[in-house]
């Protein structure tokens, strides 16, 4: 850790000094976390360690060529990678700027941007390089990173500097480089092909982990089974039965005898019998009048001669009917119909209860020791070299690299070889690893001659084949003249070595007029240096077997006899049918279902987009993320809801956009905006970002399509750039 420290503190010794300030992070735009700031002056760095060793990033700008913008901070991009360890998400393919951190732990991370301006024009300026961190919401400058790059003007040459700082990172943070130009007359100010660089690195551990724990000792005998339980008593007499059903009724027994005809009544007297009429034409039939009383009978006249027969009288009324005779005696009664069927047999009585658990029996002998673990893997010494140019007055020659010597050694560590009797520029590797080489060269103008122009240092490898130059590592050194004093530059790069390497540093003058341009004594140095922790100690002696398990417990006692059945309950009748019960209790909540859910968004900052009063989709997404039960569409820049019901549904933009502009944002269903997630911005300009999301809960059927609607509040088309969009979609289950 010390040489960690030592390689910083050189790294950015200057011609203008700097020492490396590491200060609370901030974690939204311009809010920084409350926290105290100090500086890496003293040896000895401590942080959270990485577990299993050092983990390293090394990339830097391939390509070169991006225009860092006048007062609007530019994202460097990383197009080739040296080095890049699990802990670590990048890509080349993209350009990408951005590297994500995967494991929580304490970072050094060391950027550099090395720039020049491509046109001829006399003009002195700065411009600055700052580190920026997201951890979740948006990109923001981390405080204390920000450092300035002075430059002249195209006449001049390149222009270069480099910042370092310790950083706590969890889990998914971003970190990237970025630049601007801060003051002069707006130019094209551009970076330099291989030139800029971002290394974030681990210290390893301190030590070796914990020896394996020893194996479990065996287990104790079994203790003998304890004693029976005692016979548990009778249960108590089962309960009467309910009374069984109505037998069936009867058969109708037979009909008794015919009861005596009771008495005629007496009959009414004879009315008296009318005198014969004359016989008349027979008439129609009239009805029949009713019967007047029988006359008395007159005596009998004598016998006369038969006269002829006069014509049937009616027939008088029919007398009333007498009254009726006593009922005679009743039947006999019927004989007795069968017995219905046995009613059901009344409930069994309760089980007799348990006997007593019988006792425990004693407790088994105590496991022998486990046996003690193995020594824990061997963490490896940290391994360093430091060794600077002792005599200087070096001349680095016009164009045409020169080997830096390095005459004094401060530190060298057996894995290194190098020769200080002959001065040599040269460092050998013993031992195949990963280094952190910092390289720095400081120079002056001898010849007191007014002359701008730069030099350039760089490292160079020899693999076996001769020494070729380390790609990434090169670095202008800008100077004035011998009037201005004297200039320096460092780098520092995370290289993979193998035993029989060699390192060395290399400088030249690339512009102004050839002049006597040499080395500074004792400020021109090479350190390298791996990051493993000392070795560890003998891991530790396994912990004592367990104890040998508890006897067993005594086997339960015998069940108690089952109580006698109740009696055979009485033929009750068929009772009526009972009130219907009254409603359960509701059942337990049933398993979790399957939460859907859905996520577009724009990965690639920088899509524009006209927006007017009207409100209109937002087309700006270019990428889906993980899905279930919903169709995520970035194409058509919409969600389609697979199954109906209650979702939560939000949204967060950050964007760009003309100053003292107001601008809606809305989710909507099937086109129609919904007023209970939304938000109103107004925009700050000055190609500032600016962060707005909304989110609520909706419900939401089958088919609906979820889109962002965006207008402007008033006045005329304006158009909107976008960095970051996020639309998704959650089922909340009930």
């Amino acid at each position: 850790m010390r040489w960690i420290a030592l390689a910083l503190l050189f790294l950015f010794t200057t011609a203008s000094p700097q020492r490396l300030p590491l200060c609370a992070h901030t974690n939204s735009l311009g809010s920084p976390h409350v926290g105290s700031c100090y500086e890496l002056s003293v040896p000895g760095l401590t942080g959270a360690t990485i577990p299993d060793g050092a983990e390293y990033f090394d990339a830097y700008d391939s390509a070169g060529g991006t225009d860092i913008g006048y007062n609007s901070f530019t994202d460097i991009p990383l197009g080739s990678e040296r080095q890049k360890s699990t802990v670590f998400t990048h890509s080349t393919s993209a350009n990408s700027p951005e590297v994500t951190i995967n494991t929580d732990g304490t970072y050094v991370i060391i950027a550099r941007v090395s720039c020049e301006e491509t046109r001829q024009v006399t003009n002195r300026g700065y411009s600055e390089l700052r580190l920026s961190k997201d951890t979740g919401g948006g990109f923001s400058p981390i405080v204390g990173s920000t450092t300035p790059i002075y430059h002249m003007d195209g006449l001049d040459g390149r222009f270069s500097t480099s910042r370092a700082i310790i950083e706590t990172l969890k889990r998914g943070d971003k970190i990237k480089i970025q630049a601007t130009q801060k003051f002069g007359t707006v130019d094209r100010v551009m970076t330099i092909a291989t030139e800029s660089s971002l290394l974030i690195f681990t210290t390893g551990g301190s030590q070796n982990a914990t020896g394996s724990i020893g194996p479990t000792g065996p287990t104790g005998a079994t203790g003998p089974t304890g004693s029976t339980g005692s016979i548990g008593s009778m249960g108590s007499l089962g309960d009467t039965g309910p009374t069984g059903p109505t037998g069936p009724t009867g058969s109708i027994g037979s009909t008794g005898p015919t009861g005596s005809t009771g008495s005629t009544g007496s009959t009414g007297p004879t009315g008296s019998t009318g005198s014969t009429g004359s016989t008349g034409p027979t008439g129609s039939t009239g009805s029949t009048g009713s019967t007047g009383p029988t006359g008395s009978t007159g005596s009998t006249g004598s016998m006369g001669s038969t006269g002829s027969t006069g014509s049937t009288g009616s027939t008088g009324p029919t007398g009333c009917t007498g009254s009726t005779g006593t009922t005679g005696t009743t039947g006999p009664t019927g004989s007795t119909g069968s017995t219905g069927p046995t009613g059901p047999t009344g409930a069994t009585g309760l089980q007799g209860l348990i006997g007593s658990t019988g006792s425990t029996g004693p407790t088994g002998a105590t496991g022998a020791t486990g046996i003690t673990g193995a020594k824990g893997p061997d963490g490896g010494e940290a391994e360093y070299f430091d060794a600077y140019d002792s005599a200087g007055g070096t001349d680095i020659g016009f164009k045409s690299f020169t080997d830096i010597p390095l005459g004094t050694e401060r530190q060298k560590s057996s894995v290194f070889t190098h020769s200080i009797s002959v001065n040599s520029p040269e460092v050998s590797i013993n031992s195949d690893d990963t280094y952190v080489i910092i390289a720095r060269v400081s120079c002056e103008e001898a010849g007191r001659l007014t002359n701008r122009g730069y030099s350039e240092l760089r490292l160079s490898k020899d693999s076996g084949e001769g020494f070729s130059p380390i790609v990434g590592s090169t670095i202008p050194i800008y100077h004035m003249d011998g009037l201005d004093g004297h200039f320096s530059a460092s780098c520092a790069i995370i290289e993979s070595l193998k035993s029989g390497d060699k390192i060395k540093i290399q400088a030249t003058q690339i512009s102004g007029t050839k002049d006597n341009v040499t080395t500074i004594a004792t400020e021109s140095s090479l350190s390298i240096f791996t990051t493993k922790g000392s070795g560890g100690d003998t891991g530790q002696t396994g912990p004592i077997g367990p104890r040998g398990s508890t006897g067993s417990a005594g086997s339960i006692g015998a069940t108690g006899t089952t109580g006698a059945s109740g009696p055979i309950g009485a033929t009750g009748v068929t009772g009526s049918t009972g009130a219907t019960g009254t409603t359960g209790d509701r059942g337990p909540i049933g398993p979790k279902a399957d939460e859907t859910c859905g996520e577009i968004y724009l990965a690639s900052a920088g899509e524009t987009q006209p927006v007017t009063t009207t409100p209109t989709t937002l087309t700006a997404f270019d990428t889906h993320g993980f899905s279930w039960g919903t169709t995520p569409d970035q194409v058509n820049n919409r969600i389609t809801i697979d199954r109906t019901g209650i979702y939560d549904l939000s949204f967060h933009i950050c964007f760009e956009g003309p100053s003292q502009k107001n601008y809606n944002f809305e989710v909507a269903v099937n086109g129609t905006p919904q007023p209970n997630i939304g938000a109103t911005v107004e925009s700050l300009g000055g190609n500032k970002p600016l962060y707005v999301g909304g989110g609520g809960i909706l419900p939401l059927n089958a088919t609906d399509v979820i889109t962002i609607e965006v207008s402007k509040v008033s006045g005329r088309a304006e158009s909107l750039t976008f960095e970051r969009v996020n639309l998704k979609v959650i089922e909340i289950l009930w």
